[in-house]
């Protein structure tokens, strides 16, 4: 999975437990772009970094089972830039 992602402004990573997803800002707008929906695990931390070259990564976690606590972590592979 690839975003595209402006160079003018800054970047959000979000999750509301049923989405992960990016916000954006661009010429003074914020632009949402969800990326992923969950089936039925809810999803727990979302983290955005930039690498060396400036390309965003996201990773988030999903709780797959509460006894005992299990769980799964995910990577977005990186995020284009425009």
């Amino acid at each position: 999975m690839a975003l595209e992602i402006g160079t003018a402004g800054p970047v959000l990573a979000f999750i509301d437990e049923s989405v992960v997803g990016v916000a954006m800002s661009v010429d003074g707008s914020w632009t949402v772009e969800p990326l992923l929906q969950a089936a039925s695990d809810p999803f727990q931390i979302v983290g955005l970094a930039l690498d060396s070259d400036g390309a965003p990564h996201l990773t988030f976690s999903r709780i797959t089972a509460t006894g005992p606590l299990a769980g799964e972590i995910g990577y977005v592979e990186p995020l284009s830039k425009q």
